[in-house]
């Protein structure tokens, strides 16, 4: 029978103040590219350059935005588009009940009314706990030719990738990289628009601590009074 292993990471968890909730990610991917699509000089197809980002929606030649709501379909008729939307997060175990110890030797176990759980080793004493977070984004690239679309999505995906490294150093990602280039596709709801769907993976983790303010839960009292 194997040995179960822990993986160990940092104290600090990346994103400190914020965490990692997918609508920080939104606004990280979302950042990434109204800066790529704010300069010509930044953008490598020639197909693209024409295509600048502007704050102000009438003037801006490319919308990129979250999909957290209604599109606006009448700007993205008449200009190419980058939709960005969160997939769903999943929970990845990384330890027995997420429970983490220095030395796995030393982790002590006790059995309370039939569940498992760490024991403490003081009264005043804490459990560190981890757990691992694995997700995705898809980029939507939309435009009104198959090629346009196509071009676009070569652009974003170019963009994510070579950023991909800094990243996930500097955020601490464990996983943080493009996962899929999907195929061109005519849109569902505007027939005469096409899209290609980026899609970027990442995976990372959280960690808690607590710590008992005081003494642990021995057992509740039940019972029934009558009349």
């Amino acid at each position: 029978m194997s040995t179960p292993q822990t993986q160990m990471y940092p104290d600090v968890d990346s994103l400190c103040t914020t965490g990692k909730p997918p609508v920080i990610l939104t606004g990280i991917f979302r950042h990434l590219l109204i800066r790529h699509f704010s300069t010509a000089d930044n953008i490598s197809s020639e197909n693209l350059k024409e295509f600048i980002w502007d704050s102000d929606r009438k003037v801006s030649k490319i919308v990129i935005d979250a999909n957290t709501g209604p599109l606006d379909w009448q700007q993205i008729m008449y200009r190419p588009a980058i939709i960005i939307k969160r997939d769903a997060l999943q929970a990845q175990k990384l330890a027995i009940d997420d429970y983490v110890e220095p030395e796995m030797s030393n982790m002590e176990m006790t059995r309370e009314h039939g569940f498992l759980q760490p024991k403490p080793r003081t009264a005043s004493g804490g459990h560190k706990f981890i757990r691992g977070k694995m997700g995705s984004h898809t980029i939507f690239c939309v435009a009104r030719t198959g090629d346009l679309a196509e071009i676009l999505a070569a652009e974003v995906d170019e963009e994510l990738t070579q950023f991909a490294p800094l990243i996930r150093r500097d955020l601490k990602f464990n996983r943080f990289e493009e996962a899929q280039v999907g195929e061109v596709m005519q849109l569902e709801e505007e027939n005469t628009h096409f899209v290609v769907p980026v899609v970027m993976a990442y995976a990372y983790t959280m960690q808690w601590k607590i710590t008992p303010e005081s003494l642990w839960f021995k057992a509740f009292n039940v019972g029934v009074q009558g009349e």
